[in-house]
Protein backbone atom coordinates (compact mmCIF):
# COMPACT_ATOMS: atom_id res chain seq x y z
CA UNK A 1 0.00 0.00 0.00
CA UNK A 2 3.17 2.41 0.91
CA UNK A 3 4.39 1.80 -2.82
CA UNK A 4 0.89 2.64 -4.21
CA UNK A 5 0.90 5.66 -2.66
CA UNK A 6 4.08 6.52 -2.83
CA UNK A 7 3.95 6.14 -6.25
CA UNK A 8 0.75 6.81 -8.07
CA UNK A 9 1.11 10.25 -8.57
CA UNK A 10 4.25 12.92 -9.00
CA UNK A 11 4.44 16.36 -9.93
CA UNK A 12 7.24 19.28 -10.37
CA UNK A 13 10.04 20.69 -12.20
CA UNK A 14 11.71 17.87 -14.37
CA UNK A 15 15.11 18.54 -12.23
CA UNK A 16 13.63 17.94 -9.10
CA UNK A 17 11.68 14.88 -9.75
CA UNK A 18 13.70 12.36 -7.99
CA UNK A 19 14.12 14.44 -5.07
CA UNK A 20 9.90 14.53 -4.89
CA UNK A 21 9.79 10.87 -5.75
CA UNK A 22 12.37 9.87 -2.45
CA UNK A 23 9.89 12.51 -0.40
CA UNK A 24 6.83 10.64 -1.39
CA UNK A 25 8.75 7.63 -0.78
CA UNK A 26 9.92 8.63 2.77
CA UNK A 27 6.45 10.31 3.76
CA UNK A 28 4.67 7.08 2.64
CA UNK A 29 7.37 5.03 4.76
CA UNK A 30 6.30 7.11 7.82
CA UNK A 31 2.56 6.18 7.88
CA UNK A 32 -0.03 4.45 9.94
CA UNK A 33 -1.92 1.63 7.80
CA UNK A 34 -5.21 4.25 8.17
CA UNK A 35 -3.53 7.12 7.59
CA UNK A 36 -2.49 5.40 4.10
CA UNK A 37 -6.26 3.80 3.28
CA UNK A 38 -7.27 7.20 4.16
CA UNK A 39 -4.61 8.65 0.95
CA UNK A 40 -5.66 6.04 -0.96
CA UNK A 41 -9.56 7.06 -1.63
CA UNK A 42 -9.90 10.06 -3.96
CA UNK A 43 -6.75 9.88 -4.55
CA UNK A 44 -5.63 6.34 -6.16
CA UNK A 45 -9.02 5.05 -5.95
CA UNK A 46 -11.44 7.68 -7.21
CA UNK A 47 -15.32 6.73 -8.34
CA UNK A 48 -16.24 6.72 -11.95
CA UNK A 49 -16.19 10.47 -13.80
CA UNK A 50 -14.66 11.88 -10.66
CA UNK A 51 -10.99 11.62 -11.38
CA UNK A 52 -9.96 14.92 -9.94
CA UNK A 53 -8.69 18.03 -11.59
CA UNK A 54 -5.58 18.89 -13.16
CA UNK A 55 -4.00 21.56 -11.12
CA UNK A 56 -1.38 23.30 -13.28
CA UNK A 57 -1.07 26.72 -11.11
CA UNK A 58 1.08 24.44 -8.56
CA UNK A 59 3.86 23.82 -11.12
CA UNK A 60 6.74 26.67 -12.20
CA UNK A 61 5.71 28.30 -15.11
CA UNK A 62 9.30 29.07 -16.22
CA UNK A 63 11.24 25.64 -15.80
CA UNK A 64 10.01 22.47 -17.42
CA UNK A 65 7.37 20.64 -15.29
CA UNK A 66 5.89 17.07 -15.59
CA UNK A 67 2.60 15.61 -13.79
CA UNK A 68 1.37 11.85 -14.18
CA UNK A 69 -1.10 10.13 -12.24
CA UNK A 70 -2.20 6.85 -12.17
CA UNK A 71 -5.90 6.33 -10.88
CA UNK A 72 -8.13 3.26 -10.01
CA UNK A 73 -11.40 4.18 -11.13
CA UNK A 74 -14.46 2.00 -9.50
CA UNK A 75 -18.46 2.46 -9.54
CA UNK A 76 -19.73 4.51 -7.09
CA UNK A 77 -20.72 0.73 -4.93
CA UNK A 78 -17.31 -0.82 -5.63
CA UNK A 79 -15.59 2.11 -3.86
CA UNK A 80 -17.85 2.07 -1.22
CA UNK A 81 -17.23 -1.80 -0.91
CA UNK A 82 -13.54 -1.49 -1.31
CA UNK A 83 -13.31 1.17 1.47
CA UNK A 84 -15.50 -0.84 4.07
CA UNK A 85 -12.93 -4.00 3.14
CA UNK A 86 -9.72 -1.73 3.66
CA UNK A 87 -11.37 -0.23 6.89
CA UNK A 88 -11.69 -3.54 8.37
CA UNK A 89 -8.10 -4.82 7.53
CA UNK A 90 -7.12 -1.73 9.78
CA UNK A 91 -9.38 -2.65 12.17
CA UNK A 92 -8.51 -6.28 11.91
CA UNK A 93 -4.78 -5.36 12.38
CA UNK A 94 -5.37 -3.13 15.08
CA UNK A 95 -7.49 -5.68 16.98
CA UNK A 96 -4.85 -7.88 16.38
CA UNK A 97 -1.50 -5.92 17.62
CA UNK A 98 -3.28 -4.34 20.19
CA UNK A 99 -5.61 -6.77 21.76
CA UNK A 100 -5.35 -9.94 20.48
CA UNK A 101 -3.53 -11.39 23.88
CA UNK A 102 -6.12 -9.55 26.11
CA UNK A 103 -8.71 -11.24 23.81
CA UNK A 104 -7.57 -15.09 24.26
CA UNK A 105 -6.62 -17.13 27.04
CA UNK A 106 -3.18 -18.18 25.98
CA UNK A 107 -2.59 -20.14 29.29
CA UNK A 108 -5.19 -23.34 28.28
CA UNK A 109 -5.27 -25.33 25.31
CA UNK A 110 -8.45 -24.36 24.56
CA UNK A 111 -7.30 -20.78 24.67
CA UNK A 112 -4.56 -21.26 22.52
CA UNK A 113 -6.58 -23.52 20.03
CA UNK A 114 -9.12 -20.73 20.08
CA UNK A 115 -6.29 -18.25 18.82
CA UNK A 116 -4.94 -20.19 16.54
CA UNK A 117 -8.02 -20.57 14.39
CA UNK A 118 -8.34 -16.81 14.98
CA UNK A 119 -5.13 -15.86 13.67
CA UNK A 120 -5.87 -18.91 10.83
CA UNK A 121 -9.17 -16.46 9.63
CA UNK A 122 -7.10 -13.58 9.88
CA UNK A 123 -4.73 -14.28 7.84
CA UNK A 124 -6.74 -15.71 5.22
CA UNK A 125 -8.68 -12.07 5.62
CA UNK A 126 -5.29 -10.39 5.19
CA UNK A 127 -4.19 -12.54 2.35
CA UNK A 128 -7.15 -11.45 0.83
CA UNK A 129 -6.47 -7.90 1.25
CA UNK A 130 -2.63 -8.31 0.05
CA UNK A 131 -3.75 -9.69 -3.51
CA UNK A 132 -6.27 -7.30 -4.07
CA UNK A 133 -3.68 -4.34 -3.63
CA UNK A 134 -0.43 -6.76 -4.71
CA UNK A 135 -2.78 -6.37 -8.02
CA UNK A 136 -3.67 -2.65 -7.70
CA UNK A 137 0.04 -2.29 -7.65
CA UNK A 138 0.56 -4.39 -10.81
CA UNK A 139 -2.34 -2.44 -12.81
CA UNK A 140 -0.22 0.98 -11.57
CA UNK A 141 3.35 -0.38 -12.79
CA UNK A 142 2.42 -2.03 -15.87
CA UNK A 143 0.21 1.43 -16.64
CA UNK A 144 3.37 3.43 -15.82
CA UNK A 145 5.37 1.05 -18.27
CA UNK A 146 3.06 1.80 -21.08
CA UNK A 147 2.99 5.65 -20.47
Amino acid sequence: MKAIVAHHEISGPAHSLEAIRAARIEDAATKTLGTLVGQLFGSYVVTDGNGGEERDDDLPGDVISFRTRVQLSLSAQDYAKTQADLKDLVSLRNTLVHHFIDQHDLWTVDGCRAAQDELGSAYTRIDQHFEQLRGWAEHMDQARRLA
